[in-house]
């Protein structure tokens, strides 16, 4: 009877090990997943300047619409993310040389994190260059500058615009 007792003893351990060890697995494996995932850098910056004001930030992404003609997109953010940056350009093809808003070639919007106009450029303003200085298979150079129209609907001049995509 004294070896039955001890091997009841032996069980009772086992088992209490053997399901603390359940409920610890059991535990881990619920706990949250701290990914490994780095973000994505951003695809090129941009800057300008209005009214003495310098503006900067990163494009978040580039692409195509295709239509007639196709619609080049440049959309990007301020480094705190509280404007919205936004340069299309039309054409058939995206090549180098000068994007005239007159010609509706080129247009311009610079937002805040709701989408309100703080800058606009497009035929109705005034006119607006955009100056395609390189294009090749992962980098853009451009340069922009002229008319824009403020939240208030005045005119201001956009000067010192550069965008690069690497």
């Amino acid at each position: 009877m004294q070896v039955l007792n001890l091997q009841n003893g032996h069980m009772k351990t086992l088992r209490i090990v053997f399901y603390t060890f359940l409920i610890a697995v059991f535990f881990n494996s619920c706990a949250k997943e701290y990914s490994s995932e780095v973000m994505a850098p951003p695809t090129g910056l941009w800057q300008f300047t209005s009214g003495g004001t310098n503006y900067s930030g990163y494009i978040a992404d580039f692409h195509t619409n295709s239509g007639t003609p196709n619609q080049y997109s440049f959309t990007g953010k301020t480094m705190d993310g509280k404007q919205n940056f936004l340069l299309y350009l039309y054409g058939d093809t995206l090549t180098t040389g000068n994007y005239y808003a007159s010609q509706f070639k080129a247009t311009f919007s610079y937002t805040d994190a709701t989408g309100s106009a703080i800058y606009s450029a497009n035929k109705l303003v005034g006119e607006f260059v955009v100056n395609v200085l390189s294009v090749e298979a992962t980098v853009v150079n451009i340069t922009f500058s002229g008319t824009a129209q403020d939240a208030n609907g005045n005119q201001v001049q956009i000067t010192n615009g550069k965008l690069t995509i690497n």
